[in-house]
């Protein structure tokens, strides 16, 4: 697991009030990193994505990087849309312009936009916030 990955999921499975909202898988909470789900993994989860954009952050005396990723949250089609979207809102306000202690950098800034709805899937309702990272490697 990178160290933005890590900071990521720390900060997700540190956050009583969302893993409250989803299941639990192997005693902790469905929060899923890389790019396979396991096949018994019950919703609602929540899926983190590797990059899907970086960037070089430097200034004149710093090396940095700006990274996207994509956290996707979901649940079944059979119950309200309404916990999909209060799990999608909790990522985003644990996220948005909150400084993430990340292992070997200095997070200048984080930003979280969205939800976004994604392309329908049977039986599977899904939101996306997508991440925004900007730190310095120390």
């Amino acid at each position: 697991m990178s160290v933005f990955t890590a900071a990521i999921y720390s900060k997700m499975n540190g956050d009583a009030t969302l893993t409250a909202l989803l299941n639990s898988y192997n005693g902790n909470p469905a929060v899923f990193s890389g790019d396979r789900i396991p096949d018994n993994a019950e919703l609602p989860y929540i899926t983190i994505s590797g990059n899907i954009a970086v960037s070089r952050a430097d200034t004149k005396t710093t090396q940095g990087r700006e990274i996207l990723r994509d956290i996707g949250c979901w649940d079944h089609q059979s119950s309200s849309v309404l916990k999909v979207e209060n799990i999608a809102e909790r990522v985003h306000d644990l996220f948005h312009r909150v400084a993430l202690t990340i292992t070997g950098h200095t997070n200048w800034l984080t930003e979280a936009s969205g939800p976004i709805t994604t392309p329908p899937e049977e039986g599977v309702f899904g939101r996306i916030v997508t991440l925004r990272i900007i730190s310095e490697e120390n």
